[in-house]
């Protein structure tokens, strides 16, 4: 970190008054030009975004502040990632381990420490993995379970406050919510209930104050027709995230316009039915419904980036920072249910892909010195 300032970071940061300068705080929750310098740029709401780049640039960071910011709250997310793959894992610890380890080593992952303006999706996936590990801690215990649930609750809107994200926290802990009813006493169903209404009140707010605000959602008109064929290409998105997620190298700052012909679109919904039956035939065993959390959580995590609503990037690695976590507990899952020999096996062939993930990344972060890299 410490190179110059590329792409976006002068349109949210550098040329922003409301960071260089500063703004009345409420003008951050309630004025859209707080954003960004561009009009075109005020489409989305992100105010917890704009205040940390503020006190950075007041605490005279400069860019390699920003870098060290986004470093930091990086390496925050891969102790929630290890806390979660922890408990997704059944608790067990060295294949909690390696799955930490491979996610926090694919070169999808430099764009969101190397771009200053992937502030937000760092912020946003700290605050959101936080909020998600509160929320197993009130569904599970009894005791102080009203504080753990408010923190979950807050921490779910400061992620929100972030980047729009984590509008897939609440269907996450709904699906987790579901995934492991059967094993809930009766006392922890009623406070998962609860929670879930919880998240679903955090999501409407979220959208009444960004109504208010900014008006409108996404990047543009949303359109019936719109919204229809991006449901169809969903599974072609997803294929792609997975194949960008595990890719060493091809990665770039911007990438083209998805064209998807017919027959791409079969394989990617042959390939999800796939997946889904093979889940479907593991949800009696409890290591099963474990495994479909993993990759619902992949799912889900997706949706905001699935152009349901206009987005002027077809996609992106940045957009794979939250999504991929749901790949690494898949991981943890399927480490701790071998035994033997082919658990060794499996922990060092884990292992293995994320060194050489991390030689990706290494030669990934170079791109990022400047506009023209």
């Amino acid at each position: 970190f410490g190179h110059d300032y590329v792409m976006d970071d002068g349109v949210y940061f550098v040329k922003n008054p409301a960071v260089t300068s500063g703004a009345p705080l409420a003008a951050y929750f309630t004025d859209k030009s707080t954003g960004a310098s561009r009009v075109d740029y005020r489409t989305m709401y992100r105010p917890l975004r704009t205040i940390a780049a503020r006190a950075i640039w007041a605490s005279g960071g400069g860019a390699r502040g920003f870098g060290a910011v986004n470093l930091a709250l990086f390496a925050l997310a891969i102790v929630l990632v290890a806390a979660l793959a922890l408990l997704v894992g059944g608790g067990d610890r060295a294949a909690a381990l390696v799955a930490t380890a491979w996610w926090s080593a694919p070169a999808v992952h430099v764009e969101d420490v190397a771009y200053y303006s992937a502030l937000g999706d760092l912020l946003s996936c700290a605050c959101e993995l936080g909020a998600l590990w509160a929320a197993a801690r009130a569904i599970a215990r009894a005791r102080h379970a009203w504080l753990a649930g408010a923190a979950s609750l807050m921490l779910a809107a400061l992620a929100l406050g972030a980047k729009e994200m984590a509008l897939g926290a609440g269907p996450l802990v709904a699906a987790g919510v579901a995934l492991a009813w059967r094993d809930l006493p009766a006392d922890a169903r009623r406070r998962a209930i609860a929670l879930v209404a919880g998240y679903g009140a955090v999501t409407v707010g979220y959208f009444a104050v960004h109504h208010v605000v900014v008006g409108g959602l996404g990047q543009g008109a949303i359109a019936a027709g719109g919204v229809a064929a991006a449901l169809g290409r969903a599974p072609v998105y997803a294929w792609i995230y997975a194949a960008l997620v595990v890719s060493p190298v091809g990665h770039a700052a911007a990438y083209p316009n998805l064209h998807a012909g017919a027959l791409a679109l079969v394989a990617a919904w042959l390939g999800l039915a796939a997946v889904a039956a093979l889940l479907w035939r593991a949800r009696a065993d409890e290591r099963g419904r474990r495994l479909a959390f993993a990759l619902a959580w992949f799912a889900l995590s997706l949706g905001p980036v699935l152009h349901l609503v206009p987005l002027l990037s077809s996609y992106a690695d940045r957009f794979a920072l939250v999504p991929s976590i749901g790949l690494a507990l898949a991981v943890a899952v399927v480490a701790a249910a071998r035994a033997g020999r082919a658990r060794t096996a499996t922990l060092a062939a884990v292992a293995l892909v994320a060194a050489v993930e991390l030689a990706g990344s290494v030669a990934a972060a170079r791109d990022w010195r400047d506009d023209l890299t």
